[in-house]
């Protein structure tokens, strides 16, 4: 990521390993901490349960200089949950200087940033960046218009080699025009989603 000039990881959903939180210190890449969301906001024990896991896994990072963001969730939740995941901030990491706020939340009074996932996000008073920006897939088995994706009928989840190339340039445009000093209303940037499956292979002696 570091040599492909990324500089910010968002980790999805839940709070990363510490090794994966350590070596982002190394490399000097930023990250979004989430502690646990359910895709949307919550209520009783559930939400309970949240806040202690937001609670728990600041102490645990707090002291890693690459957080910069935490994440109350992966959706959008109520003024009065943003409220209180801010003061859970406020408690355990007062002088940190991190953010907090969701996915959407765009418009929230509470939340210190937010972002959508499938369009360009401006603002002229907090960072909004794009959570989930292209996310077409590609399964690296095709190369090009002559050897098919499995489902035609699903081009943005079954890319090729080619057609995801020139869909990463038409993107990274859409960024380009909305970057910072080109008006009072900018986007932050956007981080781009890598759905990534680990193979275990075996082989017989």
């Amino acid at each position: 990521m570091a040599e492909s000039n990324g500089n910010l990881v968002r980790w999805m959903h839940v709070t990363p390993w510490k090794q994966d939180v350590e070596s982002c210190d190394r490399a000097g890449l930023l990250q979004s901490m989430p502690a646990g969301d359910a895709e949307g906001d919550s209520k009783g024990r559930q939400w309970e349960q949240r806040v202690e896991l937001m609670r728990d896994a600041i102490i645990y990072n707090r002291n890693n200089p690459s957080i910069i963001f935490y994440e109350s969730g992966n959706k959008g939740i109520s003024e009065e949950h943003m409220a209180e995941m801010k003061k859970v901030r406020d408690s355990y990491d007062p002088h940190g200087g991190r953010a907090i706020g969701s996915r959407e939340m765009m418009s929230s009074k509470t939340a210190e940033y937010g972002g959508e996932m499938l369009y360009i996000d401006k603002s002229a008073t907090k960072p909004l960046w794009a959570h989930e920006y292209s996310r077409d897939e590609s399964a690296r088995l095709f190369w090009d218009n002559y050897t098919a994706p499995f489902h035609k009928d699903a081009p943005d989840y079954n890319r090729n080699q080619d057609s995801h190339a020139i869909e990463d340039v038409r993107r990274w445009f859409d960024y380009w025009q909305a970057r910072p000093g080109t008006g009072t209303r900018v986007s932050s940037g956007g981080v781009n989603i890598i759905f990534r499956l680990e193979y275990a292979l075996s082989r017989r002696q």
